[in-house]
């Protein structure tokens, strides 16, 4: 047996020192630190990808949705980018949207509003954190004006901005026979219409947040104007 041993080479005790002092006898484990949880976050969406408006009219509205990721709960400020020349929306940004919550945006071309094909950013910030939606807009020429008018009544109402709930209801267009005005409550664009029955021409805009009914006085001195409280306007 002596005689064994001693012809076993040294190097292979070194070895088996070196794997022993890697089991870890009596010393402490390695501890295993779990990764850190994702951080909070959000993103944005529309309910439409793309949208068709022609010059005078507004369209449907359009959902902008912000969803919680991973415990977020800040609000989220929208600013919409790319709106052309003529092309507003009501709300006007930038304006705010809580976590999990969303917000119906209307679209609405001028007359003489930029015709083509353009892409609007719907852009929402919070903090360091930002995310972005984009929605394809075709602006139309609008071709009314090669028609003859002879009756007058909106065809761009939007139900859910035209008839809320708890407001006065009166009429949504109101004719002034004496100056042979047509007066149209527009609130998709916050503000009423005035049209010229005599050159089928709009006469004038007068600007009235959230305005949902129009209506004259007797004598049709004074136009009343249904939003969330009754406004006159001589």
């Amino acid at each position: 047996m002596g005689r064994l041993r001693k012809r076993v080479p040294i190097r292979i005790f070194a070895l088996l020192a070196v794997a022993c002092a890697g089991c870890g006898g009596g010393g402490a484990s390695a501890i295993v630190q779990p990764p850190p949880p994702p951080a909070a976050d959000f993103s944005i969406t529309l309910s439409s990808t793309s949208l068709s408006l022609s010059q005078g009219a507004t369209g449907p509205p359009v959902t902008v949705f912000v969803s919680a990721e991973n415990g977020f709960t800040g609000a989220v400020q929208v600013t919409l980018a790319g709106l052309p020349t003529g092309v507003v929306s009501n709300p006007a940004g930038p304006f705010n949207i809580g976590s999990g919550a969303n917000a119906a945006v209307v679209f609405g071309a001028a007359t003489n509003a930029a015709t083509g094909n353009f892409t609007i950013t719907a852009q929402g910030t919070s903090g360091a954190l930002s995310h972005s939606a984009t929605l394809a807009l075709a602006v139309q020429a609008s071709s009314a004006s090669l028609l003859p008018r002879t009756t007058y009544i909106r065809t761009d109402s939007i139900a859910a901005f035209d008839a809320p709930l708890g407001e006065p209801r009166h009429r949504r267009i109101a004719y002034d026979a004496a100056n042979k005005h047509v007066f149209v409550a527009n609130r998709a664009m916050n503000r009423v219409e005035v049209f010229s029955t005599a050159d089928q021409t709009r006469v004038a805009q007068i600007t009235v947040p959230a305005a949902s009914s129009a209506d004259l006085s007797v004598d049709g001195a004074t136009l009343w104007v249904g939003t969330t409280t009754e406004q006159a306007f001589p």
